[in-house]
């Protein structure tokens, strides 16, 4: 029974067999099977049947246990690989030469007819469906390997040995060869099907291996098959058979490559007392270490070892031991370099120095990593009270507080910015399990410099201010005592607004940056007065403009006047320029707008009061009969009968309105009894009056007299030239139209 399974290189299958009985006496029927069941229907021969079941047999009673390979193989003691050509058009090489041997007839054109055979370096021949391949090994160097091209006979029987010499005695050797259907995948031909027979001189089968039919591939598939067998104790040689299995000659087109022998032994390891010296690798040869030879199992009576070392990559192997039963072997310190390779020889110790007669143990290669360099030596520079980052580009730091000693942390240190000074510390790097040396880091704590030396400066409000300065370097300036990002171009103060503010800065001294120093500035406010208002100016007026004390006053005019006060005469914007004690400069102005006069539009006359009436202006109004005295009320009572001047003028200023007006002297009685005395009723200051009308009436209502002109208003107590009787008279007085004054009059005329 055989095992298949993928070459990691190529599309190649590896099919393996295990001599156990009871698959034997299985592969027996299955045998009879395949043979009864060929492409043609073809019934095997009874002489056939018992040829192939005798070979089987041989198996069976030559072999009574397996033997099977552990791992390990010395060097190929034998390789058939059928030459090469040297270029790549299909080429056909010589037939097969002693020790090779077969019943086939050799071709010398492409391609073989049945029951022939050729070499040839390539398997195209598109007219029989045969697909292109190159041989098994398709040498990459240049050259073009052959192989054996067949094509089966119709009759199914060995067509290959060839005989091996100089095998040891007792020795488990694997056979190895290569096969490959020529057939493209689809043609439907009869499948190859091979059979690999190992065969002491005498005939006895020590091991063998067949195919099973060969599938039709899409590509090129070369199948390995190999058989573990142990050597004849009475002869040093073996022949390998090749048997067709399949019967007829519609198909059964075949290739066979690179036939090999080789020494084969139990699985083996090489484990080091440094454990990591064949896998992570180690820092350096100071340390010596033993090598031991291990084996799954020991196949051999008397084991020996010959251990081997070899510099250039295992292209040449010196011997550091000659054949001893010892495992172990000691590898001086400094005696081993990065690269170096080591392996072991077992076998017999009879014949230990017979390459056909011992294995070799896998490879281990010494890996030094060799100590990294050292980081580089780096200082930091900080700042008082900063924030200290110490940042390396390495990776895999460690970190000491001393040159040497200690015990390295992985954990950068804090670093205190509030201690003014320098300290040191050292880093090493770790690749691959290695330690550098260690590279200084200086750290310097640098004390901050004093803040800026500052100054106080005063702005008048509006005018232009420059900018501030300090001393010290690299200045920074900032708005605010604290946070904020510094601006190395220094501010200029706003004047718009009047007030006290502050501006900070600081200095920088070695990339470290001083306390902020506040700058006071002061922006004074504009002059201005408080006595100089907006007013008006009446017609005919002069006022005079008054800014008051604390300036020095120019009057815009022209030409410009020095002066606290400016009298003016007519309406109009009137501007001056104040100067104060701190030399500051506004212009102020006041606007002189044109009075409101009221009008006074009726006086109301009586006796002992004024009633004054006025419209226009801005009421409310205040009143005065001496432009001196002023009220609010409209009325002036108590007065004595006489001329009065009247004043009227807004509250909130205007022009005054002037009237004149007059306290009537209305007489209640008269005695026209011509004694020169009190002979005539008459109205005083009633001049002073226009449109006055008067009528007086008797007790009966009778008109009795009547004028419209003041200078009429004396009445002599006369009715058409009547004197009236004594007795009480009515008077209705008229004044404007609209202001009628009423009362009694006595007259006695006796």
């Amino acid at each position: 029974m055989g095992y298949a399974g993928n070459d990691d290189k190529s599309k190649k299958e590896i099919i393996k067999i295990n001599f156990l009985i009871p698959k034997f006496i299985f592969g027996i029927f299955n045998f009879k099977s395949l043979i009864l069941s060929s492409q043609k229907k073809t019934i095997m021969s009874w002489k056939n049947f018992f040829r192939f079941s005798l070979i089987l047999s041989l198996i069976f009673f030559g072999k009574a246990s397996s033997q099977v390979c552990g791992g390990s193989f010395g060097a190929p003691i034998f390789v058939e690989d059928f030459g090469r050509v040297n270029n790549s058009y299909q080429t056909v090489s010589p037939a097969l030469v002693s020790p090779a041997f077969t019943n086939y007839i050799y071709s010398s054109v492409m391609p073989p007819n049945d029951g022939y055979y050729t070499i040839s370096n390539t398997t195209e021949y598109l007219p029989w469906g045969w697909q292109k391949s190159l041989d098994h090994t398709n040498d990459p160097s240049g050259t073009y390997g052959n192989m054996l091209v067949v094509n089966a006979d119709y009759t199914p029987g060995e067509f290959y040995r060839r005989r091996v010499s100089n095998l040891c005695s007792n020795q488990i050797y694997r056979f190895s060869a290569w096969i490959l259907n020529i057939h493209r995948a689809g043609s439907n031909m009869i499948k190859p099907n091979v059979t690999f027979q190992i065969r002491s001189t005498s005939g006895v089968i020590l091991g063998s291996v067949s195919t099973g039919d060969l599938p039709q591939e899409v590509g090129e598939v070369w199948k390995n098959y190999y058989l573990d067998f142990k050597s004849d104790p009475s002869s040093s040689d073996v022949d390998v058979v090749l048997i067709n299995n399949a019967p007829g000659g519609n198909g059964n087109d075949l290739a066979i490559d690179d036939i090999s022998f080789s020494p084969c032994g139990p699985s083996t390891s090489i484990t080091a007392t440094l454990g990591n010296l064949f896998t992570t690798g180690v820092c350096d040869n100071s340390q010596s270490f033993i090598l031991t030879a291990q084996m799954s199992s020991n196949t051999f009576q008397n084991v020996n070892f010959i251990w081997q070392k070899s510099t250039d990559g295992g292209n040449t192997w010196a011997n550091l031991t000659g054949a001893t039963s010892n495992p172990n072997i000691t590898i001086p310190a400094g005696s081993y370099q990065n690269n170096d390779q080591f392996r072991f020889i077992v076998g017999e110790s009879t014949n230990i120095n017979l390459t056909s007669c011992r294995v070799m143990s896998g490879v281990s290669t010494v890996k030094i990593n060799g100590y990294p360099n050292a980081p580089s030596n780096r200082s930091f520079s900080f700042c008082k009270n900063s924030t200290a980052t110490l940042t390396i580009p390495e990776n895999n730091i460690l970190w000491y507080t001393s040159a040497t000693g200690g015990i390295g942390s992985i954990n950068t240190p804090i670093i205190d910015t509030s201690v003014v000074g320098i300290k040191d510390f050292w880093i090493t790097q770790t690749v691959n399990g290695c330690e550098s040396a260690r590279a200084k880091i200086t750290v310097n704590v640098i004390d901050n410099p004093s803040a800026p030396i500052v100054s106080s400066y005063e702005f008048c409000q509006n005018s232009t201010a420059s900018s501030l300065s300090a001393v010290g370097t690299d200045l920074k300036w900032y708005t605010s005592s604290t946070g904020g990002t510094g601006n190395t171009i220094a501010p200029i103060p706003n004047t718009s607004i009047a007030g006290d503010f502050s501006f900070w800065v600081t200095q920088t001294v070695n990339g470290c940056e001083s306390e902020r120093a506040e700058v006071k500035v002061k922006i004074l406010q504009a002059p201005f007065s408080t006595v100089l208002k907006d007013t008006s100016i009446c017609d005919g007026e002069n006022i005079v403009l008054d800014v008051g004390t604390g300036f020095i006053a120019e009057w815009q005019t022209i030409p410009p006047v020095v002066s606290q006060t400016l009298q003016v005469s007519s309406p109009g914007k009137y501007s001056v320029k104040l100067t104060d004690v701190k030399g500051c400069v506004a212009i102020q102005t006041v606007d002189v707008t044109p009075g409101i006069t009221p009008i006074i539009t009726q006086v109301k006359s009586g006796e002992n009061f004024l009633e004054i009436l006025a419209e226009n202006g801005n009421p409310p109004y205040l009143y005065s009969l001496d432009n001196v005295n002023w009220q609010t009320s409209n009325i002036f009572k108590n007065l004595d009968a006489g001329i009065y001047q009247i004043y009227v003028k807004s509250q909130t200023n205007s022009c005054t309105a002037v009237a004149t007006s007059a306290v009537l002297f209305i007489p209640n009685a008269f005695t026209p009894n011509h004694d020169g005395y009190n002979d005539v009723w008459r109205v005083s200051n009633i001049e002073f009056f226009s449109n006055v009308k008067l009528k007086i009436f008797d007790k009966f209502g009778t008109q009795v007299f009547t004028a419209e002109d003041v200078l009429k208003f004396n009445w002599n107590g006369l009715y058409n030239g009547r004197l009236l009787p004594s007795g009480t008279y009515w008077y209705v007085m008229e004044i404007d139209g609209h202001y009628t004054r009423t009362g009694w009059i006595f007259l006695k005329n006796r």
